[in-house]
C-alpha cells in the first residue's frame, strides 16, 4: 500500500487518473502537477517498507507509476525487484520505478523476454503510463471504444530543386504515409514531456468534448484506406456516440482542423523536396462499439499510443540523471542541457567539443534531428531563459560566460541588471553579451580593492 500526502490531505495509490480529476474538480488538489511537493507516507510491499529507501518529497505521479507496477507482480517478479533494491540504502523515485520496469516490463505494454525493456527517462512518464491508461478506461468505462473520423486530405509535393510543385492524388500520396503520420504526432505533442501533465488537466476540466462530451482522448493521423491515403482523428470516447453526438464531435474536430492543430501544418521534410499538407472537414465517422471497426485490444492501445514504444524503450543505453537543477547546482554552477526525444543530459561548463558531440549521442539523436540545448544557472536568472538549437551552440561564447559566472561576487548579478537593458539586445548576441557585462563588473570591482584575477579554463575543477 502507498499513500502520498498533498495539502494536508491523504491519498492512496495507484489511483486512476478519473479520480485524480474528480480530486481536482471537487477539492482543487491537483495530483498530476511534475513537482516534487508531495509526501509519501508510506510505501509498503509484501511486507517490505520501501518508505527508508525514497526521498522526503516526491512526485505523485512517480509514485502513482511505482505503485500501478508493483501491484502488476508476479510471485517471481516481486522476488527480483527487492533483490535488485536490497542493497540501496537512498534512491531517487525514478531509479526504484527503473528496477520495477526491469522485472515488469508488461506494466507498461512491453512484451517480456524482449531484449530491450521499458526505461523511465525522467520526461517520459506520460508515455510509460499510457498503458495502465488504457487498462484504466477499460475498468471504468464499460463502452470504452475507439472511434475514428475521416477526412479528405490534400498533398503538395515541391522539389527540392525549386521546380514547379505537383498535387498528388490519394493514391500517389500512399508511400508517404509513414512520414506524414510522423509529422502529425510530432506537431501535436509537446516536446517536454513534463508539460503535458500541466495541461492535461486543464484540458479535462475545461473543454466540454472531455468534460461532458465522453471523450477521452485525440490525435490526428493518416490511413491507407480503400486504396487511397486518407486523413483520419484516433478518438478514445466513454460511451457510444448517438447521432446527436456525432455532429457535435465532427464540428469539434472540425475546429481543431482549421483553427488548431490544423492550421499552418509544418512541411514534411524529405531528401528529394518537401510535402505541404491540408485536410479538409470530416466526411465519415466509424464507431468501435457499434461494429464499424473490428479491433482486437494490441490494435486498440497502438492507435492511442502509436509512438509509445519509441518513447520508453531504451536501446542506447541512455542513464537518467534525476537529481533536481539545485542539487546539480551544488556540484557546478553553470551547465547545458541537450534534450531529444524525452531525454536530456546535463554538461557542465566550461566544457569541450568532444562533450558537446557526445552529449547528441547520449540521447540518441543524430546530425539531422533537432536537439533542444538550454543553459542553467541560479546566479544570473535571465540565462535560464535561453534556448538554441544544436547549430547554434557557440561553445567559445558558452564557455566565456560560465568562466564569469563562476567568478561572480554576490553583488553581481543586480549590477548586470543596471548596466543592460535585455529586452535591447539581438538574441544571438545574448550569450556574449551578458559575459562581456560580467567581465566588467568583474574588472572593475578588481580595481577598486587593488587586484585583479585572471582565471583560465583549467582552474576549475568540473564535475562529471
Amino acid at each position: 500500500m502507498f499513500i502520498v500526502q498533498k495539502s494536508s490531505k491523504n491519498f492512496e495509490l495507484p489511483m486512476s487518473r478519473e479520480k485524480m480529476l474528480k480530486i481536482k474538480r471537487e477539492s482543487g488538489i491537483n495530483l498530476f502537477t511534475p513537482t516534487k511537493n508531495a509526501r509519501c507516507l508510506r510505501a509498503d510491499f509484501q511486507g517490505v517498507e520501501l518508505l527508508e529507501k525514497l526521498p522526503e518529497k516526491v512526485w505523485v505521479q512517480e509514485l502513482n507509476m511505482l505503485a500501478y507496477i508493483l501491484q502488476q507482480f508476479d510471485q517471481r517478479q516481486a522476488k527480483v525487484f527487492l533483490q535488485s533494491i536490497s542493497g540501496i540504502s537512498r534512491m531517487y523515485t525514478g531509479e526504484m520505478l527503473n528496477y520495477a520496469l526491469c522485472a515488469c516490463p508488461e506494466a507498461a505494454g512491453v512484451s517480456s523476454g524482449l531484449e530491450v525493456i521499458p526505461y523511465y527517462t525522467g520526461q517520459n512518464l506520460f508515455d510509460l503510463m499510457e498503458f495502465k491508461n488504457f487498462q484504466d478506461f477499460e475498468k471504468e468505462y464499460s463502452e470504452f471504444q475507439i472511434v475514428k473520423v475521416y477526412m479528405p486530405m490534400e498533398v503538395t509535393f515541391y522539389p527540392a530543386d525549386d521546380g514547379d510543385f505537383t498535387k498528388l492524388s490519394e493514391m500517389d500520396a500512399i508511400p508517404y504515409q509513414e512520414a506524414i503520420s510522423k509529422m502529425l504526432y510530432d506537431h501535436t505533442q509537446p516536446y517536454n514531456g513534463l508539460s503535458e501533465w500541466n495541461d492535461y488537466p486543464v484540458m479535462w476540466l475545461s473543454n466540454p468534448m472531455y468534460r461532458d462530451g465522453g471523450l477521452l482522448f485525440e490525435r490526428p493521423d493518416v490511413e491507407i484506406r480503400e486504396g487511397k491515403l486518407w486523413g483520419v482523428i484516433i478518438a478514445g470516447m466513454k460511451h457510444v456516440l448517438p447521432e446527436q453526438k456525432i455532429e457535435s464531435l465532427e464540428e469539434y474536430f472540425n475546429g481543431a482542423i482549421s483553427d488548431g492543430w490544423g492550421d499552418n501544418l509544418p512541411c514534411v521534410e524529405l531528401p528529394e523536396g518537401s510535402l505541404c499538407i491540408h485536410f479538409n472537414e470530416c466526411t465519415e465517422v466509424c464507431q468501435q462499439g457499434k461494429g464499424e471497426l473490428e479491433l482486437t485490444r494490441q490494435e486498440m492501445f497502438r492507435l492511442q499510443s502509436p509512438f509509445q514504444t519509441q518513447r520508453v524503450q531504451n536501446t542506447i543505453g541512455f542513464t537518467a540523471d534525476f537529481r533536481s537543477d539545485w542539487e546539480y547546482s551544488r556540484r557546478c554552477p553553470v551547465w547545458m542541457e541537450f534534450s531529444y526525444n524525452r531525454k536530456t543530459v546535463r554538461i557542465p561548463l566550461p566544457a569541450e567539443e568532444k562533450a558537446i558531440q557526445e552529449a547528441r549521442v547520449k540521447i540518441g539523436a543524430t546530425e539531422d534531428d533537432f536537439v533542444r540545448v538550454c543553459l542553467k544557472t541560479y546566479k544570473v536568472r535571465v540565462v535560464n531563459s535561453l534556448r538554441f538549437s544544436f547549430d547554434e551552440v557557440n561553445l567559445h561564447d558558452f564557455n566565456k560566460l560560465a568562466k564569469e559566472i563562476r567568478l561572480m561576487e554576490s553583488d553581481a548579478e543586480e549590477k548586470l541588471w543596471r548596466s543592460l537593458s535585455i529586452q535591447d539586445i539581438p538574441y544571438e548576441q545574448m550569450v556574449l553579451t551578458i559575459a562581456q557585462a560580467l567581465e566588467r563588473i568583474r574588472m572593475k570591482n578588481a580595481k577598486e580593492t587593488g587586484e585583479i584575477i585572471e582565471a583560465g579554463f583549467d582552474d576549475y575543477n568540473i564535475p562529471e
